[in-house]
């Protein structure tokens, strides 16, 4: 029997398929990376140190955000190749994997961050000014402990990106800018 090559209507790329999944996948990611843009709008009320301490503290929170973003997009890896072979067990144990190692890990980091915060703050700022360091240990100390938080979904969120499923994303985003938007007018 000869073989036919596939006809040009079959070797079409599923654009409707890419854009469904990369327009809520790009919208989560904008969504999560205007956290610190609306942390930034709010504290700047404060005036210029405490706005000051908030930036050196988000050059400490881009670590925490790395850290967990590379467990869960690395373990997100493993469950799109369990996901094609129908492995839905392979599925949940790489989750389990991504929590447990996300949180392990920030647990760690943010130990040691409350721990050693008047340092790295010091560190950060160059010493510079005493009230921008204060800002930054309390604003450390009070909101590091989030990120634990961070880790969960961060780790939801990628492995239902790598299961087809990229919306549910979007709407957690959508909830936690929210409830940030909300706690800082409360508590500032």
């Amino acid at each position: 029997m000869l073989k036919t090559t596939p006809s040009l209507e079959a070797q079409k790329f599923p654009y409707r398929k890419l854009i469904s999944l990369t327009i809520p996948i790009a919208l989560h990611k904008l969504i999560n990376s205007s956290m610190p843009l609306i942390d930034s709008a709010m504290i700047s009320r404060l005036g210029e140190s405490a706005l000051t301490a908030l930036g050196a503290c988000n050059q400490v929170f881009l670590i925490f955000f790395l850290a967990i973003t590379g467990i869960a997009d690395g373990t997100a890896l493993f469950s799109a190749q369990y996901w094609g072979d129908g492995d839905i067990k392979g599925i949940r144990k790489m989750l389990g994997l991504s929590i447990v190692g996300g949180l392990g890990l920030l647990t760690i980091l943010a130990i040691a961050l409350v721990l050693l915060a008047r340092p790295i703050m010091e560190i950060i700022t160059g010493n510079s000014d005493p009230q921008v360091v204060q800002y930054g240990v309390d604003y450390i100390r009070i909101t590091t402990w989030g990120y634990l938080f961070l880790a969960v979904t961060n780790c939801y969120t990628s492995t239902q990106r790598s299961i087809n499923q990229p919306r549910l994303g979007v709407f957690v985003s959508v909830v936690a800018i929210g409830s940030n938007a909300i706690m800082n007018y409360i508590f500032i």
